[in-house]
């Protein structure tokens, strides 16, 4: 989601990401990726261009990268894996950049 011109007015570009801060958030992503941790201490290198997941990761941080005041937030699905990356990239400073993998979760009925 980008912001208008009458909304940069109001931000102070302290508290914006900067397009190398951004960069260096993607990069440390795509590190912890390529060690994910699996079982018995072993990592599994979960970056690679078959997942499913792969391209909409790279077209989301690369539209976050290249947008100054962009914001994007949601779910990617890993269907390999069957569980959803849970993700936020914020354009302010005051919010934590987000790039989860969430279990799938379900709510048992009590019926």
């Amino acid at each position: 989601m980008a912001t208008s011109q009458n909304d940069r007015c109001l931000l102070n570009h302290n508290d914006i990401f900067t397009r190398s801060e951004k960069a260096k958030i993607v990069i440390d992503i795509i590190n912890g990726l390529k060690k994910f941790p699996g079982k018995n201490n072993n990592t599994i290198d979960l970056y690679n261009s078959q997942y499913s997941y792969y391209d909409d990761f790279k077209k989301i941080t690369s539209a976050w990268i290249n947008n100054e005041l962009s914001e994007y937030k949601g779910i990617i699905y890993f269907a390999e894996l069957d569980k959803n990356f849970e993700y936020l990239f914020p354009k302010m400073k005051n919010e934590a950049p987000l790039f989860v993998l969430r279990c799938k979760t379900f709510i048992k009925s009590s019926i």
